[in-house]
């Protein structure tokens, strides 16, 4: 497997810098919880001047505490610890300790210390396969179901038959998806997509899709999210700033959604050539990068 590189973030750094000082758990946790929300994301690499220990250390000017936020803001970004890739399977024409360092992680998985893009870099395939517990239950269930149907042994395709068999229009699921009753659906139980695919009314595949879709950082943070919302339920009439962009558009009322409607857009209105996003993709994948783990 490929491991991931986790970096310390604003809340873990004065986590373990804290720590590391000999404050008391109760003061750590005091201290992270503190913390204002928008410095839990990911780290920024490209170092800034924005200080997000800046109003704790107001409230806590003792020479201590200030020597834990200036320590812990030069930890931000830096590898904390290596994590197994959820779905980045390597393989290699003989073995793998011979091309690349491994380690065994606590899993007891054989993972490799380079990430994805050093990985890539020393000529190994990667393959993404995800372990969905939720195709095994069904494939269980579809399994139980075809046996209880049948007397003699199933043939092997029956189980893919039988789930292919389920009508894409049943009235009880659409309900199900539109209450947002949806804990134990994989990718579709946090609370946030709960919350989405109740906001739409989603009630069909196309809405699962779209519902899906909403929920990443872009809409979320730019306001698509929101807009989409207000068009789907006829609150707003659809919007578009160009009228070439309606035909690329219309399924998502002028809302960009999928990255393919970005590239059609580039593409149709903008007339460039698809082959040149391949050209750069390929330019960018084979440029020289620092590694993950130890950047120049």
């Amino acid at each position: 497997m490929v491991c991931t590189v986790n970096r310390f973030r604003s809340r873990s750094a004065l986590r373990e810098v804290a720590k590391a000082h000999g404050l008391p758990p109760e003061t750590v946790s005091l201290l992270a919880e503190s913390l204002p929300h928008h410095w839990y994301g990911p780290p920024d690499r490209q170092k800034t001047n924005e200080d997000p220990y800046a109003e704790l250390a107001k409230t806590y000017p003792d020479p201590i505490h200030q020597a834990v936020f200036h320590d812990a803001a030069a930890l931000i970004g830096l590898p904390h610890h290596l994590s197994v890739h959820p779905g980045g399977m390597v393989i290699s024409p003989g073995p793998m300790h011979n091309l690349v360092p491994t380690i065994m992680a606590a899993k007891g998985v054989l993972t490799t210390q380079f990430d994805l893009e050093s990985v890539e870099q020393m000529g190994l395939v990667k393959i993404d396969l995800l372990g969905i517990r939720g195709l095994t239950v069904l494939g269980d269930v579809a399994e139980s179901i075809v046996a209880a149907q049948s007397s003699s042994p199933p043939a092997p395709t029956a189980r893919l038959a039988m789930l292919e068999a389920i009508p894409q229009d049943d009235p009880t699921v659409s309900a199900l998806l539109q209450r947002g009753g949806t804990i134990g659906c994989f990718q579709i139980e946090s609370p946030g997509m709960r919350a989405t695919l109740r906001e739409i009314h989603a009630a069909n595949i196309d809405d699962l899709m779209v519902a899906l879709a909403l929920y990443r950082p872009g809409p979320l943070t730019g306001g698509l999210k929101d807009a989409f919302v207000r068009r789907h339920l006829g609150r707003e009439t659809p919007a578009y700033q160009h009228p070439a962009l309606q035909p690329l558009l219309a399924d998502t009322y002028g809302v960009i959604l999928y990255q393919e409607q970005v590239l059609r857009i580039a593409h149709e209105l903008a007339g460039l050539s698809l082959w040149l996003f391949q050209e750069r993709h390929l330019a960018e994948s084979n440029r020289p990068k620092a590694s993950a783990m130890w950047p120049s």
